[in-house]
């Protein structure tokens, strides 16, 4: 946990790679079961989300997108044990993502975190 919130103040970084950072970090809440401060986490990680939008993405980042965050909210929600929320914001972040997203690997093992059937036709 250390390491994610040294990075997320580390000054001069691309303002995304500050946004990704929140999510780590609230997924790491989840996964140690800290609910409360997780969704505390994932507030934040979607406000610096919404403040990031617009900025045009680093070639090492081209994925952060909405659709991106919005699969990520999905992991944590799952591991909040929100299932049903969490199917539901990732297929709004996968409608959301530009179609050559949909089929890249690193999508089908982020879905495997939210819902092991979401993969099952990719």
């Amino acid at each position: 946990m250390a390491l994610t919130d040294a990075a997320i103040n580390v000054d001069g970084a691309h303002p995304i790679l500050g946004v990704y950072d929140r999510y780590q970090r609230a997924e790491l809440l989840a996964v140690r079961k800290e609910s409360r401060q997780a969704g505390k986490a994932l507030a934040l990680a979607d406000k610096a989300a919404e403040a990031a939008d617009g900025i045009a993405l680093p070639s090492f980042g081209y994925w952060y997108t909405a659709g991106f965050w919005g699969v990520q909210r999905g992991i944590v929600l799952a591991l909040l044990g929100r299932k049903a929320d969490a199917i539901t914001e990732a297929t709004q972040g996968i409608a959301a993502m530009p179609a050559e997203h949909r089929t890249a690997g690193w999508l089908a093992s982020m879905l495997g975190h939210v819902d092991r059937e979401m993969n099952s036709g990719r």
